[in-house]
Formats: structure tokens, C-alpha cells, sequence
């Protein structure tokens, strides 16, 4: 092995090395420098790239529930206003059997309205869906003293009135959201509050019809939280614990992104975070949707890209190495045509002190000895 590495090392040697090697050499090591330059930097700007593409989506998804959960407060609210409008609201006892259908038609149509009804202007119900709380007073319930103002939604709470009459899924608490509009008589005095309750079935429907379609292919969990870093929308395990990690706190801020975090878990996820902006007629509650993914799973494209990076490389840097050989085979060809080797020249494996011998006399005999004349001359 020794003398092995030592005739190599001999052959390598700028004195011995032949110009077919020293370009087979050179041309090799360039491309093999050029190629991992040009892999590196192409990998980092890809791998960037990805990174960003895959956080811009969770953020989207995110970002789309926001607007949906916006979008149905809006709506609900719009349907209190308009109710208000009606012909016969400003007299709801008188008018009750038709209040009492159309609220039930609602429901109907909309079942995620668990309760709806009307109050006078001192708190107390006159009419409501299938008969429940009337004759009740409402007066210290946040919805209608909000709701003699202006068009009110209120933020998620546990039901208090309502929980012995409504029935309850699971073992969870029901959960109710407020929404409310003020009854104006003709001279614009506040005569009561049409108010109504929208369980919370409503938001995780909105949830699930955004999750179900992304499980199949791309993984994620969503979670709400409320203004306070509470979950109040997600996985079971989840629900109201309290978040301190940089997605939470970036929504309750009213900013929006995608972020690398350590969750309470112990795991690492890749979350995309966006709050809920309201309507022009209501403002914000406060919310923030999270979409987290596993980091692992996350960046698993950006792995399996590296992967086909550097296969890529390693291809190109083969073909290369083939090219270069090539060449410098054709410039040896090339050179020994046009500078053919000196008479007498051999091959280093034959050049021994008996062939170099064996060579002079062959010259020695093949030229003429001078004549005795020619020599005196």
C-alpha cells in the first residue's frame, strides 16, 4: 500500500505528471467547486423561497377564517337590524303569534340560532322563540344593555338563562354569542331590543368546513382564541388553556404572519395567525385564528428538495468530470500529432539502463563511420 501511494503521489508530481492528467485534474476540480457554489446557492434560495410559500398558506387559511367568522357575525347582525324594522316589532304582545312564527321559521332556516327574542324598553322578554324566558327580565344581560345603544355583538360566553332549557352536546357547557339591534318607535325613542343567541356550533361548523378539506393532503389543526390568549375554538385537549407563544400574541396585536414556534407541548409548529378585524358596524372581539402544522411535517417538501438539489449536483458534476476527460484525451491526441516524441523516446515503463543501451548501439551501427580521409580533412 505504501509504495502504492508513493508511485502516485510520484506521478502526480508536476515533473512526471503527464498534460492529459493535469487537465483531466483541473477541469475536474473546477466544475466539482463550480457546481457546489451554484447547488449551494440555488438550494438556500429555493429552500428560502418554500419556506415562505408554505407559511404565506397556513397564514391564508387563517386569515380566511378570520373573514368567514367576520363575515357571519355581519351577517347575523344584519338580520337583528332588519328585524327591528319591521312592521309590528314596536308591538310585540299584540303581534305575538306572528313574531313567534317567523322567529321559529328562523330557526329553521338558520339552526345555529339557538334563542331569539323581544324585550320592552325596561329589559323584560315579551315574545320569544318557542315561548322561552318570557316574562323574564334581561335588564342586567350585557346584550340589551348594549343593545339599546346600537346594533351589538357580544363575545362568547357560557349560557345563563338559557342552560337548563337548551340541550347540550357532549359534556361541554352550551356557549353562546350575543347579537342585538335597538326597536325605534316613529320619533326614534327606544322601545325595546330584538336580541338573539347564536350557539357556538356555528363557529366550529365554520371551522370544520375549512379543516375538512385541508386533512387529506395538508394536516393542520385550527384553533381560535379570544382576547385574552383563551382557546375557545380547537382541539379538545386545547380548549381554555391559556397561549403565550409569539402567534397569539402577534393576533391579539392585530397583525397577521406566519411564525416558527415551541408550543406548551414541548413540539415545534410552523403556525400561520390572523385576527379578526369586524364590520363597520361592529367592532373586532378580539379573536385570533390559529393554523399550526408540525415542523417536521411543514418542511418536509423542503427536505425532499434538497434531496433532488443535490442529485441534481451530483449528476451534473459526473457529466462534467466525463466532458473533461474527454477533453483533455483529445489535446493529448492532438499534441502527439502535431509534436511527435524525439527518435529513440519510450514509454517511462521501459525506460531501464539496458533498453537505453540497447538503443545507442542501434544508432551506433545504423550511422556510417567516417573514412580515414574524410577525418583528415
Amino acid at each position: 500500500m505504501a509504495d502504492l501511494a508513493a508511485r502516485l503521489l510520484e506521478r502526480l508530481r508536476p515533473r512526471s505528471a503527464g498534460l492529459r492528467l493535469w487537465l483531466g485534474l483541473s477541469y475536474g476540480v473546477l466544475a466539482v467547486a463550480l457546481v457546489g457554489a451554484l447547488s449551494l446557492l440555488v438550494e438556500r434560495a429555493a429552500t428560502d423561497k418554500l419556506r415562505e410559500d408554505i407559511g404565506l398558506r397556513l397564514e391564508g387559511t387563517s386569515r380566511a377564517l378570520a373573514d368567514r367568522l367576520d363575515e357571519g357575525l355581519y351577517e347575523r347582525l344584519n338580520d337583528m337590524r332588519a328585524l327591528a324594522l319591521l312592521p309590528g316589532m314596536d308591538e310585540p304582545v299584540r303581534n305575538q303569534d306572528l313574531l313567534r312564527d317567523m322567529f321559529g321559521l328562523m330557526q329553521l332556516n338558520y339552526p345555529d340560532y339557538a334563542w331569539i327574542g323581544v324585550t320592552d324598553a325596561e329589559g323584560r322578554v315579551r315574545v320569544a322563540s318557542r315561548g322561552m324566558l318570557e316574562g323574564i327580565s334581561v335588564a342586567r344581560r350585557p346584550w340589551f344593555q348594549a343593545g339599546r345603544k346600537e346594533p351589538y355583538v357580544g363575545d362568547i360566553h357560557e349560557a345563563v338563562l338559557l342552560a337548563k332549557l337548551l340541550p347540550v352536546q357532549g359534556d361541554e357547557p352550551l356557549r353562546l354569542i350575543d347579537v342585538a339591534s335597538p326597536i325605534h318607535d316613529d320619533h326614534g325613542v327606544v322601545i325595546g331590543v330584538i336580541g338573539a343567541h347564536l350557539s357556538w356550533q356555528w363557529a366550529e361548523s365554520l371551522r370544520q368546513g375549512l379543516l375538512q378539506p385541508l386533512m387529506a393532503n395538508d394536516p393542520v389543526e385550527i384553533l381560535v382564541v379570544n382576547r385574552h390568549g383563551e382557546v375557545v375554538l380547537g382541539p379538545k385537549e386545547w380548549r381554555d388553556r391559556r397561549l403565550e407563544v409569539p402567534s397569539v400574541n402577534g393576533g391579539r396585536r392585530g397583525t397577521h404572519g406566519a411564525v416558527l414556534e415551541t408550543w406548551p407541548d414541548g413540539n415545534e409548529y410552523l403556525t400561520g395567525f390572523a385576527p379578526t378585524v369586524g364590520r363597520n358596524t361592529f367592532e373586532s372581539l378580539g379573536w385570533a385564528v390559529l393554523v399550526r402544522k408540525d415542523a417536521a411535517q411543514a418542511f418536509a417538501p423542503i427536505a425532499e428538495l434538497r434531496r433532488q438539489i443535490w442529485l441534481a449536483a451530483a449528476a451534473l458534476t459526473l457529466m462534467f468530470l466525463l466532458a473533461a476527460t474527454l477533453m483533455a484525451r483529445l489535446i493529448g491526441a492532438l499534441r502527439c500529432a502535431h509534436w511527435p516524441a524525439p527518435p529513440g523516446a519510450s514509454r517511462r515503463a521501459s525506460r531501464t539502463p539496458a533498453s537505453r543501451a540497447n538503443a545507442a548501439i542501434a544508432r551506433r551501427v545504423s550511422s556510417p563511420a567516417p573514412c580515414a580521409t574524410c577525418s583528415k580533412t
